[in-house]
């Protein structure tokens, strides 16, 4: 059944002759045709499987060409290459994986707000689950939006029960979950209970076996099984936890492979730095963390990693003696990836020291670039939208910021950025609300004047983020 829909006009349209091709039927591409049909916008649905092509529009791009409209295809693999070179391309997988999610850029285009449920389709299509989960939605929202796809894949509630108890009877090797059912319906497992594995392996009697976000085990499992398929964005970059595989291998010899694999190879810790990337997940990683349920000052519950003062000396001493910091030199830049609290960040530039930092904000925008040894140092200090505090004691010098206005340009606001002037040899206590880059700044200005920075952290206080001195990293401050 082919669906096509043209109207007469259109909303918050800059260009209206754009015509928009649509993938297979999931969450994601339902809410996409509900807007369009909403605004009026046109579209052609041909209902088409997972495994939809840009070829499987091949006429109707050419007559819409024809026709003088330009066609957008949606999440349609090869479109925006060779003979579909000129279809304009909306996609966030593979080559596609750091664009926002689809139905995100959509709404872009058409110039709407997303709604709250709108925000989660985008979560859980981009992410999964977890990724709901670490953009602050609760629980609750990750179950409910989650068991929305239960009728589109067939899901009874005799499914639900039998993965209910067959995660009662899990096993757990490492940081690897694995459950055995009849079934290999995951959803009710690693939608419904994101929070309760790191990486999962789903072994079903039917034949089939699903693993999920365990980038090395699947890589391993590729090699050896040659025929599966495979999902998320993991193949195309590399700081994105998502990943998945799945076949019908003979089950035994694949349980067998998967336990040989978990008894006889220990996760590899990864580099920290790698291809001028430095992973806030990877640094986590290597230290033997993981995601931890988090209940927010607002009540929500969130998977989040939970960074603690006495992990500073660690994170320090890891990236200091990392190999691929010595290949570095101080011409070369290395990007800081992902979220962290403010005392961690100025620990993390400063041990990458003489290589020049920068900021990658996760919930988008520009890459940061801190300035090489923080900013210079003048008078009462001063930037675009910042204002600055200084309070002096016997004991310390206490430099506080504060923003101007509630939206600034960061970028603007450290290349413009003077640090106050301070007494060397006090130790400087930095804390405000704005920016982390910009207190990472001011403490890579001080970091070799004084014996030892501190940030101030809301809930725990001062913490010692740089030291050249015998007060150890993490310490806090009275």
């Amino acid at each position: 059944m082919v669906v096509t829909f043209y109207p007469y006009y259109f909303l918050n349209m800059a260009d209206k002759k754009k015509v928009f091709l649509l993938w297979g039927q999931d969450t994601e591409m339902q809410q996409i045709k509900k807007t369009f049909d909403e605004n009026d916008i046109p579209y052609i649905d041909k209902w088409l499987s997972r495994w939809a092509k840009i070829a499987d529009y091949a006429d109707e791009i050419r007559q819409l060409i024809s026709e003088g409209k330009q066609p957008v295809a949606i999440e349609l693999p090869g479109a925006g290459e060779g003979e579909y070179a000129d279809v304009e391309v909306i996609d966030h997988h593979g080559i596609y994986a750091n664009n926002k999610a689809s139905i995100l850029q959509i709404l872009d285009l058409l110039g709407l707000k997303p709604t709250k449920d709108e925000e989660m389709i985008a979560a859980i299509d981009a992410g999964w689950p977890k990724a709901m989960l670490r953009t602050g939605f609760s629980k609750e929202d990750v179950i409910g939006e989650s068991t929305k796809v239960f009728d589109s894949q067939n899901i009874t509630k005799e499914m639900v029960t039998e993965a209910e108890l067959a995660r009662g009877n899990r096993e757990i090797i490492g940081d690897i979950t694995i459950i055995k059912m009849s079934h290999s319906k995951c959803a009710p497992l690693h939608r419904l209970h994101p929070w309760e594995y790191e990486w999962l392996v789903v072994i079903s009697w039917d034949g089939e076996v699903n693993i999920f976000d365990n980038k090395n085990l699947i890589r391993e499992i590729e090699k050896k099984f040659l025929w599966g398929w495979d999902g998320g964005d993991w193949l195309f970059v590399d700081t994105i936890p998502t990943c998945y595989w799945g076949g019908k291998p003979n089950v035994d010899e694949l349980e067998m492979f998967v336990r040989e694999y978990l008894n006889t190879n220990k996760e590899q810790t990864p580099e920290v730095i790698n291809e001028g990337t430095l992973s806030i997940k990877w640094l986590a990683t290597a230290l033997g963390m993981s995601e931890e349920l988090v209940k927010l000052p607002n009540g929500k519950e969130v998977m989040s990693l939970v960074w603690k003062p006495e992990h500073l000396s660690q994170v320090f001493e890891l990236i200091d003696k990392s190999e691929a910091k010595k290949l570095l030199g101080k011409n070369d830049v290395v990007t800081i990836d992902g979220v962290c609290p403010t005392r961690l960040l100025p620990t993390i530039s400063h041990a990458l020291h003489p290589v020049a930092t920068a900021v990658s904000y996760p919930q988008g925008g520009p890459d940061v670039k801190l300035p090489l040894s923080g900013c210079s140092i003048e008078h009462e200090g001063h930037a675009e939208w910042v204002k600055f505090g200084k309070v002096e004691d016997e004991e310390k010098t206490s430099i506080t910021f504060e923003l101007t206005s509630p939206s600034i340009d960061v970028v603007a606001a450290l290349q413009s950025l003077v640090a106050p002037e301070i007494t060397e040899g006090k130790p400087v206590c930095i804390s405000g609300r704005g920016p982390v880059a910009i207190a990472t700044a001011l403490a890579e200005a001080y970091a070799h004047r004084v014996p030892f920075v501190t940030c101030f952290q809301p809930g725990t206080g001062n913490v010692v983020c740089i030291s050249h001195s015998d007060v150890a990293l993490g310490t806090i401050l009275a």
